[in-house]
C-alpha cells in the first residue's frame, strides 16, 4: 500500500529552520549573560570621586593704626582702628591688607594685585556730583603664581595724612568752595585658578576699600570688605580611577566578546529569517487566508494513493479551483514535521494534491536570489562608469 506522503518521506538536508526560541536560546541569552558581566567587572575595575565640588572660602580684612604727632593728650604712638580721630593730631595712617583662599584641593594658582588711592572733592549737599578725583597708583601690578590649596596676600601701607589733607585745603581755599572730600585706597585683587579636576577654571576679582575723610576737624574711617569674605564650591570633572587593572582589561575583552555576539546574533536574524521562514510563512499564509475551505485533518495519513486518480497541483489558486467545482473541502495535515504540508481534495476517485516541502521552497528561494543577484550584476556591468579598462 503507497501512502500519500511517500514521496516527501525523506528528511530535509538544511539546518532546522530559524525560530524565536532558538534565537533567544543560542544568541541572545548568552549575549546578555557577557553584557551584564561585563559592566560587574568594569564597575568593580573602577571607582569614582565620591565628591562632585571642591569647596573653597575667602576672607579679606583691612586692618590700621593712626600714628600721632606729638601732643600733650595721648600717652601712646598711636590709636587703633574703629575710633574718632582729631584731624590735626594724625601724623599717618598705617594700613594693612590682608587676603587669603583656601581650597580642598590644590591648584595652579596665578593671582595679581594692585593698590590705588582716589582723592575725591564732592559737592557737601551731593556726593554722586563730583568737583574733582586725583588717582594715584601705591602698588602697581604685583603678581605671583604658586601651586597650592591656600595662599595670602599681606600688604603694608603708611599713608601721609597732612600730604591729602593740605592738597583739599589749598583746593578749597583757592576757589573759595564748601566741599567734602575724602581719600578712598582700594586694593584690586584677580586670581586665576587651574586644575585638571576643575570642571571650569576658578575666576575671581575682589576689592578692599577704605575711604579717609578729609579736612574736617574730625573724622571716621571706613572699611568695606563686604565683597570678599565668602565661601562656595567649585564643580569637578567626573574622575574614574583604575582601582584593578587586570579586571578592567578582563572587562574589555568580554565586552568585545559581547559585540561580537550581539553582532553576529543581529546578522543572523536579519540575513537568514526570510529564508529559515519561508516554510512556516508560506504554510501560514495558505492556511490562513483560505481557512474557510481547509479542514485540518489526520485522515490523510491513511489515504491510499494508489485507490485513486492523483492529479499533483503546483499552486493553492488550482487546489481552490478544484474545491470550487467538486465542494469538496481541503484537507490538510502536516507529514512531516516542520518539513513537509500536504493539501488534499478527495472527489470521487480523483485525489486533488499540493505538496509544500522545505526543502524545495529553500531551493527554489536561492535560486531566485541568484537570478536576481545576476540581473543586477548586468545592469552594473551595463553602465560605463564600472567598466573595466581593458
Amino acid at each position: 500500500m503507497r501512502k500519500i506522503d511517500n514521496k516527501t518521506n525523506k528528511k530535509s538536508k538544511d539546518v532546522k529552520p530559524f525560530t524565536v526560541e532558538r534565537w533567544l536560546k543560542y544568541m541572545m541569552i548568552p549575549t546578555i549573560v557577557l553584557l551584564i558581566l561585563t559592566v560587574f567587572v568594569l564597575k568593580g575595575s573602577l571607582y569614582s570621586d565620591s565628591e562632585a565640588v571642591i569647596g573653597y572660602n575667602e576672607i579679606g580684612d583691612i586692618d590700621y593704626k593712626v600714628y600721632l604727632k606729638e601732643n600733650n593728650y595721648y600717652s601712646g604712638e598711636y590709636l587703633e582702628k574703629n575710633m574718632q580721630y582729631i584731624a590735626n593730631l594724625i601724623d599717618k595712617i598705617k594700613i594693612n591688607f590682608k587676603y587669603e583662599i583656601h581650597s580642598q584641593e590644590k591648584m595652579d594658582y596665578t593671582y595679581k594685585y594692585n593698590i590705588n588711592a582716589d582723592l575725591i572733592i564732592t559737592d557737601p549737599n551731593d556726593n554722586n556730583k563730583v568737583l574733582y578725583k586725583k588717582n594715584s597708583i601705591l602698588v602697581n601690578d604685583k603678581e605671583e603664581k604658586l601651586t597650592k590649596s591656600s595662599f595670602r596676600i599681606d600688604e603694608d601701607l603708611d599713608i601721609d595724612y597732612d600730604e591729602y589733607n593740605n592738597y583739599v585745603n589749598a583746593f578749597k581755599k583757592e576757589y573759595a568752595l564748601n566741599v567734602k572730600s575724602k581719600l578712598v585706597i582700594t586694593m584690586d585683587i584677580n586670581i586665576v585658578g587651574k586644575s585638571d579636576i576643575l570642571k571650569e577654571d576658578f575666576v575671581k576679582s575682589n576689592k578692599l576699600v577704605i575711604a579717609i575723610p578729609m579736612s574736617e576737624q574730625t573724622i571716621s574711617i571706613g572699611i568695606d570688605t563686604s565683597d570678599i569674605n565668602n565661601s562656595g564650591v567649585l564643580e569637578k570633572n567626573y574622575v574614574s580611577l583604575i582601582k584593578k587593572p587586570v579586571a578592567l582589561i578582563l572587562g574589555i575583552i568580554v565586552g568585545l566578546l559581547s559585540l561580537c555576539l550581539l553582532y553576529i546574533s543581529l546578522y543572523t536574524i536579519l540575513s537568514n529569517r526570510v529564508k529559515t521562514d519561508i516554510y512556516k510563512s508560506t504554510v501560514n499564509r495558505i492556511i490562513n487566508e483560505y481557512d474557510r475551505a481547509i479542514v485540518t485533518s489526520k485522515s490523510i495519513e491513511s489515504i491510499n494513493e494508489d485507490e485513486y486518480n492523483v492529479i499533483e497541483v503546483t499552486n493553492i489558486e488550482e487546489l481552490l479551483d478544484a474545491h470550487d467545482s467538486t465542494g469538496q473541502p481541503i484537507l490538510y495535515n502536516e507529514t512531516i514535521e516542520n518539513n513537509v504540508s500536504v493539501f488534499v481534495i478527495v472527489a470521487d476517485d480523483i485525489l486533488y494534491k499540493l505538496t509544500i516541502d522545505r526543502h524545495e521552497l529553500e531551493e527554489n528561494e536561492r535560486e531566485r536570489i541568484r537570478k536576481k543577484n545576476e540581473y543586477i550584476q548586468q545592469k552594473i556591468d551595463n553602465l560605463n562608469i564600472f567598466k573595466k579598462e581593458k
